[in-house]
């Protein structure tokens, strides 16, 4: 290990505490007192929704040591670790997970994430939903598009209204995808992770809380 890699290893880690408490779990009254999303251009509105969930991948080198199969994404056909976002209805991050396996799809990770808190699925109120794509099942507190072997079962106007339903959920969905953006911005996760995997966890959740400093003194400027 060279002394700049030794000053990061330094560094990081307290970087790492030091801007952790950027991301935080909302309280239940927090969530009660989320509006549903709305999406800003054409007025798409899901009052139950208080968030939003999605993945997003880091591309990795080919490992040398693991065996690969255990990184290869066949979706996107190279070697990734996968990290999992919720956001609230104004974008903010609310909680992160990264270190998933390349092969894991959403409804994978989704199973394999940590809880938060007691009660209810994670500490929400009930009736309170956090939209996602087709990639998550049916899980409690998700709300998903309908799937096309669900939609081709239905009668003609129910596919009609399926089909508008999946439409406006995409449309609303664009605020986690913003989100993700702010996070790739950082080099370090958003192109070839060329550093050991074993510091790319701590990494990506770095860049993570520092997107969402950024969130929240965008908004107040």
């Amino acid at each position: 290990m060279n002394s700049t890699d030794s000053r990061l290893h330094l560094v990081v880690p307290a970087l790492w505490r030091f801007f952790s408490n950027e991301v935080t779990w909302p309280s239940i009254a927090d969530w009660k007192g989320l509006s549903g999303i709305e999406c800003r251009v054409n007025g798409v509105f899901f009052p139950d929704a208080v968030g939003c969930i999605d993945g997003t991948p880091h591309e990795i080198y080919h490992p040398q040591v693991e065996p690969q199969a255990q990184f290869y994404s066949g979706h996107r056909h190279y070697h990734v670790m996968n990290t999992q976002l919720i956001v609230d209805n104004q974008g903010n991050i609310v909680f992160l997970q990264a270190g998933f396996l390349g092969p894991m799809n959403d409804a994978g990770n989704f199973i394999l994430m940590e809880r938060i808190g007691p009660g209810t699925a994670y500490n929400m109120p009930r009736g309170r939903v956090l939209l996602a794509d087709k990639g998550y099942g049916d899980f409690v507190p998700l709300l998903t598009p309908f799937r096309a072997a669900q939609t081709r079962r239905m009668p003609m106007h129910q596919q009609r209204r399926a089909r508008k339903f999946n439409r406006k959920l995409s449309q609303c969905r664009v605020i986690v995808e913003h989100t993700i953006k702010y996070v790739k911005t950082y080099q370090a996760v958003g192109s070839l992770w060329c550093h050991p995997r074993c510091f790319q966890l701590v990494i990506v959740e770095l860049c993570t809380f520092l997107a969402q400093r950024y969130i929240v003194l965008f908004d107040t400027i």
